[in-house]
């Protein structure tokens, strides 16, 4: 396997380690280095369990303070504008802790 690996990407791209169970876990070094390897273990049907980069993984942001009557959607208008990604918003119904959680 070690050799298919180097035929896909450089070394210094990667680190290996034996685990129990006949198990390689693989440490990519190089975002692009880690696309390569799941479509390479996608291609070739290998068993592979994997993390998401740290690049894609949503951000959890909390608002506070805010009035009740801020409406959402104005908010995730704004937020968008400003380039990000929104994906929900909630707001709190706790009068005295009155604020938005949105994910991105």
């Amino acid at each position: 396997m070690i050799q298919k690996l180097q035929n896909i990407v450089e070394i210094e791209q990667y680190t290996t380690r034996s685990m129990a169970n006949n198990t390689v876990k693989i440490n990519c070094t190089i975002p692009d280095t880690y696309r390569k390897l799941v479509k390479f273990m996608n291609g070739n049907n290998i068993i592979y369990h994997t993390y998401q980069p740290k690049e894609e993984r949503a951000n959890r942001v909390v608002i506070k303070y805010l009035h009740h009557s801020i409406d959402t959607k104005e908010v995730t208008e704004e937020l968008s504008s400003q380039g990000h990604k929104v994906r929900n918003i909630i707001q709190s119904k706790d009068k005295q802790r009155n604020h938005l959680t949105f994910s991105s």
